[in-house]
């Protein structure tokens, strides 16, 4: 059987990006608001600690984003840039000392 590695490594303003954008396609960000920083924890089920930043509100609100949201902001990061991903595939992310890597492995058999 065939099976296709594929990764892709975020740096930490691209990791911050994605997870805007795709807080902002589902109306967790408020307007005028922005990412402040991400933590994202060790191991094969991470998470990420998510800081918000919004004017209007007085310091900052935390959010937690499962390894599921993460993936998808991810992959939507790379498809609103035109990286081309397998559409199948299991797909999961890692923390990595330079940022955040999505992981894809395709079976082609």
């Amino acid at each position: 059987m065939g099976v296709e590695f594929r990764s892709i490594l975020l740096d930490e303003a691209e990791t911050r990006a994605a997870v805007a954008q795709l807080l902002d396609s589902k109306g967790g960000l408020a307007r005028g608001g922005d990412v402040a920083g991400i933590m994202v924890s060790e191991g094969p089920d991470c998470r990420a600690r998510v800081a918000l930043r919004h004017p209007l509100l007085d310091g900052r609100q935390a959010i937690t984003l499962d390894p599921e949201a993460l993936i998808e902001a991810a992959v939507g990061y790379c498809q609103a840039r035109a990286v081309p991903l397998p559409k199948s595939g299991r797909k999961r992310v890692e923390k990595r000392p330079e940022g955040l890597q999505l992981m894809i492995e395709v079976n082609w058999f």
